[in-house]
């Protein structure tokens, strides 16, 4: 079988160490050993700043008025809780606590 049987094969590329496909790969130079740069890092976030402070407390108060709202609706008749995941939990003042 001869070499120019392979597809792709050109004799006119010369078989010589001077040619970029058979030159030797270049080397790694080593870098000298340096100190790591220290990045000072940005303030870190307050969690109970004056924003999340404002947004639990809201949250808080939503979450306690439809509680009693719907504490003092079930002491009429045909009231019931319209979340259905929630309903198990409120069918009796036990499910409360």
């Amino acid at each position: 079988m001869s070499a120019s049987a392979f597809a792709g094969d050109n004799d006119s590329v010369p078989v010589t160490p001077s040619h970029p496909v058979l030159a030797p790969a270049p080397r790694a130079e080593v870098a000298e050993a340096t100190l790591p740069v220290m990045i000072e890092s940005p303030r870190r976030h307050k969690f109970f700043d004056v924003k999340n402070s404002l947004a639990l407390g809201s949250f808080g108060m939503g979450l306690t008025a439809d509680a009693l709202s719907t504490q003092k609706g079930l002491a009429y008749p045909r009231f019931s809780e319209m979340n259905p995941l929630a309903r198990p939990f409120v069918q009796t003042r036990g499910g409360a606590a």
